[in-house]
């Protein structure tokens, strides 16, 4: 257990920057999802208002957690509540270019791609 707990003191936060809606923002995140739906396959619900068929997409900015509330984020999660977390903000949008100052794995559907610096999407309608 304490190695688990010393593991989240030590983690280093990815800088974003983020152009939607035609503003932008730039923000520290542990992680950043693209979400068109309102659910992970593990049952996770990520993006609480997403809808499949409605032309937009949401992303979903998890600040850093302090490990005092990965728990309770956690559980949030699997309750639907993500959305009422002060450490998570939802952008929804038909565009976005979102950017990182140094190279992340990017993962799409489960399959982890290789690092990158820059990921653009649109939706199609």
């Amino acid at each position: 257990m304490l190695k688990l707990f010393l593991f989240f003191e030590r983690k280093k936060n990815g800088l974003y920057k983020i152009d939607a809606n035609g503003n932008c923002i730039t923000t520290h995140a542990e992680m950043v999802v693209i979400a068109n739906a309102a659910r992970y396959g593990t049952g996770a619900v990520i993006s609480p208002s997403s809808k499949i068929n409605d032309g937009t997409f949401e992303i979903v900015i998890f600040k850093p957690i302090p490990a005092k509330v990965l728990l309770h984020l956690t559980l949030s999660s699997f309750l639907g509540n993500l959305e009422n977390s002060p450490y998570v903000d939802i952008i929804k949008t038909t565009e976005a270019v979102i950017k990182t100052d140094s190279p992340q794995y990017f993962q799409t559907d489960g399959q982890i791609l290789d690092r990158t610096s820059e990921v653009s999407i649109s939706c199609n309608s």
